[in-house]
């Protein structure tokens, strides 16, 4: 959330200032040049931060994903007669380590 809100405040920032600037000396191209460049510093460290997160679960979503998926996480159990039972791995830890 704290990304995206000093993504919107980098567009204030690049509207706000110029004005500003304007209003308080009539100097409009320096208050372009500090409206753009705090724009450009709070948008690139917001872009930044919600690719992070989003690359951390994209990064879980493929881990669970490969868990279910992966043969090594299965464990065969089963009786003599042939009912066998797949069981992921981790699962069955989680079982044995809560009882």
């Amino acid at each position: 959330m704290h990304s995206v809100l000093q993504l919107l405040q980098g567009l204030r920032d690049l509207v706000v200032l110029p004005l500003e600037q304007y209003q308080k000396d009539g100097r409009l191209i320096k208050g372009l040049q500090m409206g753009a460049n705090r724009f450009t510093s709070s948008t690139a460290v917001s872009i930044l931060e919600l690719t992070h997160r989003l690359l951390g679960a994209v990064r879980f979503v493929a881990e669970i994903a490969f868990d279910v998926m992966s043969p090594e996480a299965l464990i065969v159990t089963g009786d003599s007669v042939g009912n066998f039972t797949l069981i992921d791995s981790t699962i069955s830890k989680s079982i044995v380590m809560a009882m």
